[in-house]
Order: structure tokens, then sequence, then C-alpha cells
């Protein structure tokens, strides 16, 4: 397929999901990070998260939009996202 319209509103993107977009492939403001559906895949997310939390660090010093989805938003982007709030925004209140 390819990448919805929404897209525009954002100056990257983290497809969490094993599905690549068409075109995408070497885009600097958009990273794949294929982990399957559901919690079955939790190895694939570990592996795979220092490479996102290192693309979204990247692009938000730059002052960027990021968007984190996965197909359902109930499990893998979420956990990306998750990690991106701990790691980039730890704050002390």
């Amino acid at each position: 397929g390819r990448p919805p319209e929404c897209w525009a509103a954002f100056d990257a993107v983290v497809n969490v999901t094993q599905d690549a977009y068409a075109g995408m492939a070497g885009d600097a403001r958009y990273l794949q990070v294929p982990v399957a559906e559901g919690k079955r895949d939790k190895v694939g997310l570990v592996q795979h998260l220092p490479a996102a939390l290192r693309f979204v660090a990247a692009r938000l010093l730059k002052g960027d939009r990021v968007l984190v989805h996965c197909a359902q938003g109930r499990d893998r982007s979420v956990g990306v996202a998750l990690a991106v709030l701990a790691t980039c925004f730890d704050e002390d209140l």
C-alpha cells in the first residue's frame, strides 16, 4: 500500500509493523520496525527498540514531529512510544 495521507502532518514516521510501504525504503524521514502483531514478538520489539529510539531522538532534537504507529495502536507502537517518553523526556518533576 501507500502511506496514509495523515503522514503529511508529520516530519518523520516510525512504522512498527511487518508491512513496509512501497517507495519509503531509504527515506531519511521513515523507519521500518518489523515487529509482529501483538505480544507474540516481544523479542523483535526488544531487538529493534534501540534503533527506533535513536531515530526518534535524533528527529526530536531537530524539532521534528514524529508519528509512531502500528496497525492497531495497542501493543507495538505503544511500546515504542512509552520507551521514547521514558528515554527522551525523563525529567524530575
